[in-house]
């Protein structure tokens, strides 16, 4: 990646003539809206795919990530511009992977209250998403609501792994410690936690993740 600053009399031709990329793909990596009045000392970010793809007449993102070898969420991941799109136009220039070495994981976490576009716009960055939905009431029970059903559902179609996050948190969104310990010490109540929690895992598709926090427990699918 390189970062170019805008000079006086520069164009956005020359500039991706300058580094051997196409104009619509500094335009979008860059999201410029009047790409014809450049400012100058503007900053740009340049990207070099090591691998690019243009689009035919009938073409899907299904049929092209399959073509080369790769996840239609790496695809989404590559080609952000696409995420919330409907369609893609013949001609178009994709970008089907960059020069990279090794691979990270991401952790995100949401309220069931997120802006579902919003949220798809995330979701092909992520490897685990975190939904804060869930209580431990006194008695040990797991107290949420069904927020989260189309939370997951969206998770689990861009490959990644949705969190219930499990906590003892106040109404006030303090942690509760008197409940803390209780949830530590007291084996019984954590028997009742845990069959409370089990039977949302098999209605919703959650499976276990322990985590390590104090008062805090986290599941997956």
């Amino acid at each position: 990646m390189d970062i170019y600053v805008v000079q006086p009399g520069d164009t956005i031709e020359e500039i991706a003539n300058r580094y051997g990329i196409s104009v619509e793909k500094l335009i979008r990596d860059n999201e410029l809206q009047n790409p014809d009045s450049l400012l100058i000392g503007q900053v740009l970010v340049i990207v070099h795919p090591s691998k690019t793809y243009r689009v035919r007449e009938g073409d899907s993102l299904s049929s092209i990530a399959t073509l080369n070898n790769i996840t239609v969420n790496e695809l989404l991941r590559n080609n952000p511009f696409l995420i919330n799109r409907p369609y893609i136009y013949p001609g178009e220039e994709l970008t089907i992977s960059y020069n990279r070495s090794g691979s990270i994981s991401t952790y995100g976490y949401t309220n069931t209250f997120i802006n579902r576009q919003i949220l798809r716009k995330t979701l092909p960055f992520l490897t685990y998403l975190a939904i804060f939905d869930y209580e431990i009431g006194q008695n040990g029970e797991a107290l949420g609501t069904d927020d989260d059903i189309d939370i997951i559902e969206m998770a689990i179609q861009h490959g990644v792994i949705p969190l219930m996050h499990l906590a003892t948190i106040t109404v006030q969104g303090k942690a509760d410690l008197r409940l803390t310990n209780r949830v530590i010490s007291d084996e019984a109540l954590q028997e009742i936690i845990f069959e409370n929690v089990l039977e949302i895992i098999r209605d919703k598709g959650y499976v276990i993740l322990w985590g390590n926090n104090i008062g805090t427990i986290y599941y997956y699918r």
